[in-house]
């Protein structure tokens, strides 16, 4: 050991037959090296060694220390503060625990082992330290070598490998290399020293102890061959026997499982009631068991949907990473199947959806049950020998939370415009009058489909006819073909709406026709869908619109005409104000008169400049 240039070199006589009266003698020479420094008085100096304590109860050592330099000074030989060397306690466990990941037959459990000794483990040969996990009864991996694993897998056992004896349940690691002992600040009971020759809590200085973890997987049993029992846990090597085997804390259950493969979580939700409709269906999952890649699962139940069969139907939201891409359809048999392409832990939730269309009509509602079939690890996309299929029975899925109808693929709902509005901005004859049209259905308004507004009554020429307003630009080329001959509007979507989306609001212009005779009645617009690009069939029947609009019939007035001023006290400048809004459109060129602007000093307008009391644009 080396301090700031000066250091230490020991050495240790005890071998039995040969020391003599020198047995137990340890001598320290203060070295030259670094300069020769020198250690000044009072300085405190801490060195350790390890030594391996009797195997049998002693009592112990009080050592003494001397020191004598080359100039003659000395300090006597004195006994030190505390006691050393007088063993009274057995090397045990002071914990061990284990823990399985599932408790399924037929499945592979990561089984982890945690524990801690009160004394250190240390390898100095070949084996070292062994450790024997005893107990693992009924699993059906065969012997041989077995990877370990967790934070501490090199430190249990040189190469973090261990041997397996199935005929025996054994698990063996060799080569361990473990620092045990007590926290020298706080002494649990386990490793606690009794009181007495030197032993107080100031002078038990050791090594913090810490709680090893490792992990190992074995291929479970596919029934119950025998009554569950816990493992045992015990650590030799040629310095060091642990008294007896430890018994591990945690559930029998976790030994040989207790419970058959099954689903936890088990929902499905779709996203539209509506007949003939686009259709996501959402389901999540769990089971308790590990689901390898090529884990199939297949739902059933799902009668009556349009979307033909196809072995590739894409998956539209996934878990990241684990599902592949597609999934295979059966229309005939109302199944889906999909697969896994990473291991899925057991108990994680999973989640995937799928488009599909809703039948033509109103039916019951599906009775979704899903099933589960893992197929074991795999090598270079083979099966591992030995290993077979673990599956779940078919089990009835629930309803999820945000599902919309009933029941699942009932088709419910009629598609329509469930918002289906229209206003206007003047009644006024021959008027043009600018009119917004606010709508939203159940099912999608697809790209390439066709809205069309009828019953519109019209003197304007037909042709396209631009549109304005918040959505003009989800519709071909902002404009829609007008047809006055038969009083229709069609508009082409160029993007597809759903549902979910906030409603589509656009607006265009069209004159006003003359009222010849009151009272002025107008039309009834009604607003129908035609099919899309997807799915051509997807349609809503005409139905009328809510609103009355180019009925005419109000003459050209004022809605607002207001003057205010400023100030009523003589001779000062006064500045007036005027509001006005007429029922109809002012275009370029329109003259407006104002009369009877008496009672001023003014005689012709006066150029602002903001100087005095003028006010800017204001003459």
């Amino acid at each position: 050991m080396d301090w700031e240039g000066g250091g230490m070199v020991g050495s240790w006589n005890n071998e039995p037959g040969v020391c003599g009266s020198e047995c137990g003698r340890l001598v320290v020479t203060m070295t030259q090296g670094g300069g020769g420094r020198t250690f000044r008085a009072g300085r405190e100096l801490v060195f350790g060694f390890a030594l391996t304590n009797w195997g049998t109860t002693v009592a112990p050592s009080t050592p003494s220390v001397s020191l004598t330099d080359g100039s003659g000074i000395a300090i006597t030989s004195q006994l030190m503060d505390g006691a050393v060397l007088g063993p009274v306690l057995d090397a045990s466990f002071a914990l061990a625990g284990m823990q399985a990941d599932t408790r399924v037959h037929g499945d592979y459990a990561n089984i982890t082992i945690s524990f801690r000794a009160n004394a250190p483990l240390v390898s100095l040969g070949s084996p070292g330290v062994v450790i024997t996990v005893s107990g693992l009864t009924d699993f059906e991996t065969s012997s041989g070598v077995v990877s370990l694993n967790g934070p501490d897998a090199f430190a249990v056992s040189k190469g973090a490998t261990a041997v397996w004896n199935q005929m025996l349940g054994e698990l063996v690691l060799s080569g361990a290399t473990l620092y045990g002992g007590c926290d020298s600040v706080a002494i649990p009971s386990d490793c606690a020293l009794p009181e007495g020759a030197g032993n107080t809590p100031s002078t038990r200085f050791m090594e913090r102890r810490a709680t090893s973890v490792f992990s190992f997987v074995l291929k479970r049993p596919a029934t119950l061959a025998s009554l569950p029992i816990l493992p045992q846990l015990s650590a030799s090597s040629a310095a060091i026997l642990l008294s007896a085997k430890q018994t591990v804390t945690g559930s029998a259950a976790d030994t040989a499982g207790r419970s058959v493969a099954a689903l936890g979580v088990r929902k499905v939700a779709q996203s539209s009631a509506t007949q003939g409709s686009f259709n996501v269906l959402t389901v999540s999952l769990s089971i308790n068991a590990h689901l390898y890649p090529s884990t199939e699962i297949t739902l059933s139940g799902l009668f009556g949907p349009q979307t033909d069969s196809t072995a590739s139907l894409p998956l539209t939201s996934v878990t990241a990473g684990v599902f592949e891409a597609t999934a295979v359809w059966n229309q005939t048999f109302g199944t889906l199947t999909v697969k896994t392409q990473s291991l899925v832990a057991a108990d994680q939730e999973i989640v995937f959806s799928f488009e599909i269309t809703n039948p033509p009509s109103e039916q019951p509602p599906a009775a979704v049950t899903a099933k589960v079939t893992s197929f074991g690890p795999r090598q270079n996309g083979q099966l591992v020998p030995k290993t077979g299929a673990l599956s779940t029975e078919w089990t009835p899925l629930e309803m999820g939370g945000g599902s919309i109808g009933i029941g699942i693929l009932g088709a419910e709902q009629p598609p329509e415009f469930a918002h289906r509005e229209i206003g206007e901005s003047t009644q006024v004859d021959y008027a043009i009058n600018t009119l917004t049209v606010t709508l939203a259905a159940n099912v999608p308004l697809q790209l390439q489909g066709n809205i069309t507004l009828s019953a519109i009554v019209s003197a304007t020429p037909s042709g396209d006819i631009p549109l304005y307003n918040t959505h003009a630009s989800f519709f071909r080329g902002e404009s829609g073909t007008w047809k006055r001959e038969d009083g229709t509007l069609k508009l082409t979507l160029v993007r597809t709406v759903h549902p979910s989306d906030p409603p589509l609001v656009v607006s265009f212009r069209l004159q006003n026709p003359k009222c010849t005779s009151a009272p002025c009645t107008a039309p009834s617009v009604s607003v129908e869908l035609q099919g899309g690009a997807k799915a051509p069939s997807i349609g809503v029947d005409p139905a009328p619109m809510f609103g009355s609009v180019l009925g005419g019939g109000a003459s050209l007035s004022w809605v607002l005409r207001m003057v205010r001023e400023s100030v009523s006290m003589v001779n000062v400048h006064n500045t007036l104000t005027f509001r006005f809004a007429p029922n109809a459109p002012i275009y370029p060129g329109s003259v407006l008169t104002f009369m009877g602007i008496l009672g001023t000093q003014s005689h012709t307008c006066v150029s602002c400049t903001g100087r005095g009391d003028l006010v800017p644009g204001l003459g």
